[in-house]
């Protein structure tokens, strides 16, 4: 057994883990605060604003005009034909966010936001805005979508990504970068 467990990967031990402990009580205080966190951030946050040091506009160091039309992050994601560039902008954005974050919370609710950025473009354009292969984003997409703590239309936005990206499994291609 301990040989088995020594050639697994990290992502595939904590999973293994996670097994184990799932008939543990949950910290609902810790979903609350995920739950608040990614709420927060994707109907409450306006964007872009310049004069806000975290804006994409100024992460970014260029304009995004792409953005403007969107005052929120749920408005660019669930709209009916999201501006591809402004996807990929949010991409880019909610995947430095973690980087000057020390909350948990935060952490999680701005890679939920990294993944339903790239779950749209998908959905609403059949493109994939990421190197992550097919088979990977359907994994992180089903994964993400359970999650006690996400908001039931990114838990819909994933599932129809999961769906998406299970019938294009087999293809190899470019994509942006990851």
């Amino acid at each position: 057994m301990g040989d088995v467990l020594f050639h697994l990967r990290p992502d595939q031990l904590a999973s293994l883990m996670e097994v184990g402990a799932g008939c543990r009580r949950v910290d609902t205080t810790q979903n609350q605060a995920g739950a608040d966190e990614l709420a927060t951030m994707l109907y409450e946050e306006v964007l872009p604003d310049d004069l806000h040091p975290n804006s994409p506009r100024v992460v970014l160091g260029r304009p995004c005009d792409e953005l403007c039309s969107y005052c929120t992050i749920a408005e660019l994601l669930f709209a009916s034909a999201p501006d591809l560039a402004a996807l990929t902008d949010l991409k880019d954005y909610a995947k430095r966010l973690p980087e000057r974050e020390r909350s948990g919370s935060t952490k999680a609710a701005a890679t939920a936001v990294y993944y339903a950025a790239i779950a749209s473009a998908l959905v609403s354009h059949n493109e994939r805005i990421t190197e992550h292969g097919y088979r990977d984003l359907a994994r992180y997409f089903a994964e993400l979508a359970i999650k006690p703590w996400m908001t039931a239309d990114l838990k819909a936005l994933f599932v129809k990504a999961r769906d998406t990206c299970q019938k294009h499994a087999g293809e190899d291609g470019a994509a942006a970068d990851a």
